[in-house]
């Protein structure tokens, strides 16, 4: 039998409409090179027969097999409305949602996962009887399985629960979806991937894509593949007018870095005339940290990291930190990127944060789905560390805010900002259950002039929100600004602003600025009322970097603020320089490739990493 198998696995198009179903056909025809292609789950939006129909003639196009797990958006017009079997339809169109085949050396086993603790707000699409015989079968494919045969496991819905395991499996990989999110990790001596959408980018910006997979005898081998075109980096860069379109100066050009066709580059940090910036390998289980002289563009020293870096280094004292996606915090030498010392909380609780790291006078603040804890920057000695029970629900991007006497940290769900004492770690006020706050994926903003503690909720409560929405699908999920009392915990007001978000609030002077991610706008709202003072909206996209519809404006990274000048970049490949009191264009510059991250920002200089790979510096 042959003992080499390629394959592919995506996960959520999320099939609404024809245009969406169309979305999936020309995606599948861009996976080449495979022998079959599994996707896991919310294969539709509702899960109606009239979805479904979309998505079977979809994948029917498909020159290679293409094998379906059942998601919860594929149940969930049967479950709300009440039926019997929510699960009706999925069997209608495609057949039992657990089954099994032979992929080539291996066996495939397509399920639906138990939920635990850090799956809250699902619900059991399975009625009893119906788990009894999924369990059943699965305990007959066990009996069946010949010890040396490979299993793959592929899911919709990850789970920290080891469940596979109480039923005597073993498996060598375990594929999921649902969380919109890109993350590859061991367990026990499995193999986890989650995979971001085939149809729309991922929160935070990650790009809509699938893993290639290769299984050569007992060994895996997975890649993730992005699905955008990737235009080549325009390097001509300098001012565009919005008037006549003429062509950019390169005069406003001063340098190019390419990383070598690495498409996860973090916001940069612009520290004495040297750049700091990590970024993902493909395998999505290594990282580099880089240092880039601001002077000539040329790499200074560069460090290879095991694990994922999502987020943006952070300088202090004679060391630059870094934070893995397993929770593991990582300072190396300043001048040498030689590494220091490691520290990991926490690292047998699985999580999903992406970003839970801050820094403040020479202390790190951290938190897990255990605790937060306070470490120090010299030489990573524990602080203190308090117990903090959360959940990391769509992996949350909210990190630590610490103030001069206090650490406020957001959590996703459950009680939605709790502070600390900064001297002894001690819980200082949480918010109240009744107001609500949950779904936190955004992160913190403090005025200490007026003690006000800003965050972004995914769907706030205690507004009336519309129905329907202009962009985007019908009912989709809204956001908004939230002001609370940074001594007290109170909420001071809450408004809608925008489409869920995934950045964090920056203040300007009176305004505070918050890109909408799935719609394209950066909006400024006054400080004091919440009430919105203008918008930016970006441009056409190159590629998709927002999490509703493909062919829609993105911007995926919090502003920055210089002076009296804010840039922001953007899906349409272009950074924006506008003023800060009324959001209009100053300059723009077309990079040919989406900006995802954040610009950094000096007197002299715009630092901004691009998803082809490159990191740009031009004029200010």
């Amino acid at each position: 039998m042959k003992q080499q198998i390629t394959f592919a696995f995506a996960a959520d198009p999320h099939v609404d409409s024809l245009h969406t179903r169309d979305w999936l056909i020309e995606d599948l025809g861009r996976i080449r090179g495979v022998e079959f292609i599994v996707i896991g789950g919310d294969l539709t939006w509702s899960g109606s027969l009239q979805e479904f129909n979309w998505y079977k003639s979809a994948i029917e196009t498909s020159l290679v097999p293409v094998y379906s797990v059942f998601g919860g958006h594929d149940g969930n017009e049967l479950l709300f409305s009440g039926a019997a079997d929510a699960i009706a339809n999925y069997r209608k169109a495609l057949g039992n949602p657990w089954y099994a085949f032979d992929a080539g050396h291996a066996r495939a086993m397509c399920t639906i996962p138990p939920l635990d603790f850090n799956t809250p707000g699902e619900f059991d699409y399975l009625k009893p009887e119906q788990w009894q015989m999924q369990e059943k079968w699965l305990a007959e494919e066990i009996q069946n399985l010949p010890d040396d045969k490979p299993l793959l496991m592929f899911q919709h819905m990850p789970t920290t629960r080891d469940w596979p395991a109480y039923l005597g499996l073993n498996p060598l990989a375990v594929f999921m979806g649902h969380w919109h999110l890109l993350k590859v990790w061991r367990q026990n001596g499995t193999l986890f991937a989650s995979v971001p959408p085939i149809s729309v980018a991922g929160y935070g910006g990650f790009p809509r894509g699938y893993f290639q997979c290769s299984l050569t005898g007992h060994d895996l081998e997975i890649r993730f593949k992005t699905l955008d075109e990737k235009p080549a980096p325009h390097f001509f860069l300098g001012q565009k007018d919005n008037s006549d379109k003429s062509e950019v100066k390169t005069s406003d050009y001063v340098w190019a870095f390419e990383t070598g066709g690495h498409h996860f580059l973090n916001s940069p940090v612009l520290v004495d005339r040297r750049v700091y910036l990590a970024y993902v390998h493909e395998d999505i289980q290594h990282s580099t940290l880089i240092c880039i002289s601001v002077d000539s563009g040329q790499c200074i020293w560069k460090s290879f990291i095991k694990g994922a870096v999502f987020s943006t280094p952070v300088v202090s004292l004679d060391k630059v930190l870094v934070m893995t996606v397993d929770g593991t915090l990582r300072a190396f030498n300043l001048e040498d990127g030689i590494p220091v010392w490691t520290v990991a909380v926490d690292s047998n609780v699985h999580r999903w944060a992406m970003d839970g790291f801050s820094v403040s006078d020479e202390l790190v603040f951290l938190r897990t789905t255990e605790h937060v804890v306070a470490i120090q920057v010299k030489d990573g000695a524990n602080v203190w560390k308090t117990s903090f029970k959360h959940h990391d629900w769509v992996g949350s991007r909210g990190k630590p805010l610490a103030s001069a006497t206090c650490v406020f940290v957001p959590a996703v769900l459950g009680k939605g900002v709790t502070c600390f004492n900064r001297m002894n770690g001690e819980v200082v006020w949480e918010t109240d259950d009744r107001d609500c706050l949950e779904r936190l994926t955004g992160g913190l903003a403090l005025d200490p002039s007026e003690d006000k503690l800003f965050c972004v909720a995914f769907n706030i409560k205690g507004i009336e929100t519309p129905k329907t929405t202009e962009e985007g699908r019908s009912g989709f999920s809204y956001g908004g600004l939230i002001a609370i009392n940074a001594k007290t915990g109170g909420i001071i007001w809450r408004n809608l602003i925008s489409s869920h978000n995934f950045t964090h609030p920056v203040i300007a002077g009176e305004l505070i600025l918050l890109s909408d991610t799935v719609t394209g706008r950066l909006i400024a709202v006054d400080i004091h009322t919440g009430e919105e003072q203008w918008t930016f909206r970006s441009g056409p996209p190159i590629q998709c970097v927002s999490g509703n519809r493909r062919n829609m404006p993105g911007i995926a990274g919090a502003p920055s603020v210089f002076e009296d000048q804010v840039y922001t970049g953007a899906a349409d490949g272009t950074v924006y320089e506008l003023k800060l009191s009324d959001g209009k264009v100053i300059r723009q510059f077309f990079l040919g490739s989406a900006v995802h991250a954040t610009p950094a920002v000096n007197q002299h200089l715009i630092i901004v990493p691009t998803s082809s790979g490159t990191v740009v510096a031009i004029h200010r």
